[in-house]
């Protein structure tokens, strides 16, 4: 029992932790949804993919404003798509 007599189980604190995580996820994704990823932080144009890709990096270009904008990217593999080729 905790202090003042009030006792709250693990399974109790788990499913509170999972509904904060579940609402802040919720957030996030809708504001990924309202914002466009690939516009041009001065003056919100949709950027042009420009080339440059590694697997590191893109390049993206506002033709509005005449910048350049490198890109960190990420690959991610997905395993459990692996097969034979033939």
């Amino acid at each position: 029992m905790a202090k003042g007599g009030i006792s709250v189980s693990t399974e109790e604190t788990e499913w509170k932790l999972l509904e904060k995580k579940l609402k802040h996820q919720k957030e996030w994704e809708q504001q990924r949804k309202d914002k466009v990823e690939s516009e041009c932080p001065k003056c919100g144009e949709e950027l042009d993919w420009d080339g440059g890709s590694t697997m590191e990096w893109e390049d993206w270009y506002c033709g509005k404003c005449d910048i350049i904008y490198e890109v960190d990217v990420e690959l991610v593999r997905f395993w459990d798509t692996l097969k034979e080729k033939e």
